[in-house]
Formats: C-alpha cells, structure tokens, sequence
C-alpha cells in the first residue's frame, strides 16, 4: 500500500522517450520500507518490458568485479567481463541497487564510471539509509540526472488500508496508529502480536521491540555512540 507518488515518478520514467532523470535515489531509515518498493518497482519494470538486475549492496564485497559478478549471476552470464558488456551494449534494462548504505569505496566507481556508461534510457534506482554524498549534487553532470526522494512512513489514510488488507478490526486502527506512526516494519511486526492476541501493546511483544531496535540501532559510527545509546536506554 502506499507509495503512489514514488510510483508513478518510476512509471513516467518507464514510459517516456527521454526520462526527466536517470537516477531515483530513494533514502529513509531501517524498516520504512524501501526493499520492499524495489520490489514493486521490479514488477513495474519487467511489466514495462524492461530487463531486470537487481543487486543487493550488503551481500556483496564493496568492489567493482564483485559487483559484476552478481550482475553476472542475475543475468546468468559467465563472467565479470560479461556482464559489463551487457550493461554497457544491452537492452535498456532497469538496474535496482538496494542497501546502498553498504556501497562504501563502491560509490565513486558507479557515479563516475559505470552509471555514465549505460545505454541511453536505462533506469536507475538506488535505495539506502542515507542520502546521496555531496559529490553527486557537486557533480555538474549528474545534476539534472538525479532524482532524490526522502522515503518516510506511510499516511493515516495508507496505514489503514494496510491495516484492513490484514484484516485487523477497525476498532485498533487508531492504537495501532499511535503505536506506530505508520511506519510499515513496526505496522507488520503488531500485526503479527495481533494475530497472536487481541492486544495492541508491544510492551508485551519482546521480539517485536527487539527487531525494531535492531533496525534503527544495528548501525552507531563508534563504540562511543553505542555506549551513549545503552545509557540512554536505561
């Protein structure tokens, strides 16, 4: 549910001649949901009659042959070697990175050499918990290339709809609203305490705080931070 304006932003771009960006890069926080539009944005593409490759950033080594590798493996091609002359020369195909968080020393080899060299009309769309770095705004050339958008919780409106997709009675809608705030990996983790007891608290739910807690506290820049977060907790 939900995303109707990301998605259509991908459909005109799908459909157009000359796309008004090649690049979607799609930001929010652990559990908002981006994995999950790329997922969408697949079927949308393959619909559309595109060619899908689909990397994820975090099961690969930060490096450029490993990651042709697995656009090799996702094309089903034999080599490294391959699959760059298949992106470079190929149908126009829609390439989804996800948890670019992890692309660490592999950013600048994407922004600077394999992005550009792509056929003309492929689709791009990079999703991770951070924003772009600064050299893709600096960059004069990607800067009428790049579409950036915050991905944040789902609306009221969008949160019900999930909620009455899984059927959960309209009477703990507006709980479940408080509870959540619409954010979608804290909507399924309750929906899932619902279907085990008609309680709409997660005070009683250990394993669904833990999965959320993991999500926004998994990641802290030193052992300074995590010590500072574990104070704070108590």
């Amino acid at each position: 549910v939900g995303r109707a304006a990301e998605l259509e932003l991908v459909r005109e771009a799908l459909e157009a001649a000359e796309p008004s960006f090649v690049v979607l890069f799609v930001h929010g926080p652990g559990g908002v949901g981006k994995s999950a539009l790329l997922g969408v944005l697949a079927d949308e593409a393959r619909d559309a009659g595109r060619d899908v490759v689909r990397v994820d950033l975090r099961a690969i080594e930060p490096s450029p042959p490993a990651f042709l590798g697995a656009v090799a493996v996702c094309l089903g091609l034999p080599s490294a070697d391959a699959a760059l002359a298949a992106l470079a020369h190929g149908p126009r195909r829609a390439l989804l990175l996800d948890t670019y968080e992890h692309a660490g020393p592999l950013d600048p080899w994407l922004r600077d050499t394999l992005l550009p060299g792509l056929p003309a009309g492929t689709l791009v769309v990079i999703a991770g918990r951070q924003p772009p770095v600064g050299e893709w705004h600096g960059d004069p050339g990607w800067q009428e290339l790049l579409r950036v958008v915050s991905l944040r919780n789902l609306t009221a409106d969008d949160t019900r709809a999930y909620l009455r997709d899984e059927r959960v009675p309209e009477a703990l809608h507006e709980r479940a609203l408080v509870l959540t705030h619409g954010h979608p990996l804290a909507l399924a983790l309750l929906v899932d305490v619902l279907a085990q007891r008609a309680e709409t608290t997660l005070t009683e739910a250990p394993d669904a705080v833990r999965a959320l807690v993991q999500r926004f506290a998994d990641d802290v820049p030193s052992a300074r931070h995590r010590e500072a977060l574990e104070v704070a907790a108590h």
